[in-house]
């Protein structure tokens, strides 16, 4: 048993996430995959009220799509 990290720098895109496509080919059925995105307040501290919001639902929908 392992566990695969996988980290969003920018944005939480998984559809076209190379790293997140190896360690999902790779990984077996007792392994675990963390993905980690990490808010960085250099970065979002010009993020408007939506991209927040639109930001906590694209981590609600990786959640629900690696799980």
């Amino acid at each position: 048993m392992s566990v695969n990290v996988v980290w969003f720098r920018r944005d939480l895109r998984w559809t076209d996430h190379t790293a997140l496509a190896h360690v999902l080919d790779d990984t077996e059925p007792a392994d675990s995959i963390l993905a980690l995105f990490i808010i960085d307040p250099n970065m979002t501290s010009s993020f408007s009220r939506v991209m927040i919001i639109f930001t906590k639902h694209c981590n609600r929908l990786l959640k629900q799509g690696i799980s």
